[in-house]
């Protein structure tokens, strides 16, 4: 009859929604559990080579002057620009991240050392 074929195209399309909501669910549970472990095995490594109390602000995105270049970089990211500079004195080098809406901030590191920040 008309009406078992129409119900079972409908059920049919359904079903298949289902199976891919399912297989979607399932992916993104997936990638979510991937990331979580990424960012476990992230929080140990800064943890292994910075201590808690340094690790954590690093974790947290936070700078603070005397830390490495490293540093820095896991907290920050890596910067849009690096420049460099080499003197007898040694190599200093500056940071440039550029924020659509705070504006450029400079990181000036001397011998690898965060020596100054500019806002």
């Amino acid at each position: 009859s008309y009406f078992n074929s129409f119900l079972f195209f409908y059920l049919g399309r359904y079903w298949k929604y289902l199976s891919d909501y399912q297989s979607y669910t399932e992916f993104y549970n997936k990638s979510i559990e991937e990331k979580n472990k990424k960012l476990e095995e992230r929080k140990q490594n800064v943890y292994k080579f910075y201590g808690k109390v340094v690790g954590d602000k690093i974790l947290a995105g936070q700078v603070e002057l005397g830390m490495d270049r490293l540093a820095v970089i896991y907290a920050l990211g890596y910067p849009d620009v690096i420049n460099e500079t080499k003197t007898v004195y040694g190599t200093s080098e500056q940071f440039v991240y550029r924020y659509s809406t705070l504006g450029d901030r400079y990181y000036y590191f001397e011998n690898g050392k965060l020596t100054a920040i500019q806002k």
